[in-house]
């Protein structure tokens, strides 16, 4: 887990370019974002600001850029935070989903002192979901008819997970 570098953007953008990678994405748009619009946000994520922190997942053996977080709505006094989880195709089924994901809750309760995490995750998002509950996320509702794919409406599930049921 590492801060974003300007050099970053290629290798998103190459990685944004697959469309059902995309789409498990909690974004508003499942459209490729341009190189310009990569670059934006990578030059935003090394500015980081008090309520929001974004990481590049990378393999320790190598650097290899294999993912990203981004922890946002950070509220201190309370307590909780919001996190966006991905991991690019080619390196899904093969564990960084899981080493990176607990890296980032022990980041998040231990450094960032937070007592709940939460995300949404689409239904359609199997691995996502898999992943999420392996760690000890639990799901906490449903906002259902949330997400327009491909002409057809999905629901997204909300998930939690508090400090004293991570497994760290």
């Amino acid at each position: 887990m590492r801060a974003f570098r300007l050099t970053d953007a290629d290798e998103m953008f190459r990685i944004f370019q697959d469309e059902n990678f995309r789409a498990t994405l909690y974004m508003a748009q499942n459209f490729p974002p341009s190189i310009t619009e990569i670059t934006s946000f990578v030059q935003e994520s090394m500015t980081q600001k008090p309520d929001r922190v974004n990481f590049v997942l990378e393999r320790v053996e190598n650097g290899e850029f294999i993912g990203g977080a981004t922890i946002k709505d950070i509220d201190y006094r309370r307590g909780v935070c919001s996190l966006g989880f991905w991991i690019a195709p080619e390196h899904q089924s093969f564990g960084y989903g899981f080493e990176g994901l607990m890296l980032v809750c022990r980041y998040i309760f231990g450094e960032l002192r937070m007592q709940k995490i939460a995300l949404n995750c689409f239904e359609f998002n199997i691995k996502g979901l898999k992943l999420y509950q392996k760690v000890g996320f639990l799901q906490e509702g449903i906002l259902r008819r949330d997400i327009l794919r491909e002409g057809k409406f999905y629901n997204t599930i909300v998930m939690g997970l508090l400090k004293e049921e991570f497994k760290s």
